[in-house]
């Protein structure tokens, strides 16, 4: 398969080679990492990670972004081994769920993830057999984790510091910031979002602003992200192309 987004830090969207249908699918056994693991180290009183306040989980969920910024480094546009372990049938209001090993030049990415200590294992019940085909290894990435202190097991906030330029209340602000923008020049960023063929979301690296950008001369209609089969197929071939082109690249 080939690897088209990260979705989360346990979850991508993959091209089958086989018959070409684009599928989303799950890192089997991965836990990405929640507000409560820095709570855990925080006094409750003090946290500023009050699950209320969370905004962009992406930069306010310790290590969620050094887990998906590997992803997208190891991952985008490769060609990916994957076993399917098992497939969570559809409940109540939400979807089937495919759960799988995923490998790159025999690497198990999942266990890369937790031995950096960007993620956990799930823990299971005894009698649960739902679970990764290499769930043994799982273990022993997340023991010498935790015995090197690295990531998650780390005395520190792990928390990415960004200054959020979107929006309007950030209008002016953002303003102020375009004459800097113009004598950088060239920049590196990574496409988050992709509102239409022409507007974009980007994390600017070097300073680590979030910005809103917008292709000159060129104007898109708007989309969804997430645009229903059943909709029109023209809806689809203005967005995906992009969606392909530019998104977490």
């Amino acid at each position: 398969a080939k690897v088209l987004e990260i979705v989360n830090c346990d979850a991508l969207t993959i091209r089958d080679l086989r018959d070409n249908k684009i599928k989303k699918i799950y890192l089997s056994s991965v836990r990405s990492p929640r507000t409560a693991d820095f709570q855990q180290k925080t006094d409750e009183n003090n946290s500023n990670l009050n699950r209320q306040q969370i905004k962009r989980s992406l930069y306010e969920i310790p290590y969620l972004f050094d887990a998906c910024e590997l992803l997208r480094k190891r991952l985008i546009d490769k060609i990916v081994c994957i076993v399917t372990d098992y497939i969570q049938p559809v409940n109540n209001n939400y979807p089937e769920k495919i759960y799988c090993t995923v490998y790159i030049e025999n690497v198990n990415i999942g266990e890369v993830l937790i031995s950096k200590g960007f993620a956990k294992a799930i823990r299971y019940r005894q009698d649960n057999e739902q679970r990764s085909s290499r769930y043994d290894d799982l273990l022993i990435a997340e023991q010498q984790a935790e015995k090197c202190s690295v990531g998650l097991f780390l005395n520190s906030s792990g928390l990415y510091r960004i200054v959020d330029m979107t929006g309007d209340t950030n209008k002016e602000r953002a303003k102020g910031l375009l004459n800097i923008l113009q004598r950088n020049g060239r920049m590196d960023g990574v496409v988050e979002f992709v509102a239409s063929g022409s507007r974009f979301r980007i994390h600017l690296l070097k300073d680590n602003w979030i910005i809103s950008f917008l292709l000159s001369a060129i104007n898109c209609p708007r989309v969804e992200r997430r645009i229903p089969v059943s909709s029109n197929s023209q809806q689809q071939q203005k967005l995906n192309p992009m969606n392909h082109l530019v998104l977490k690249h």
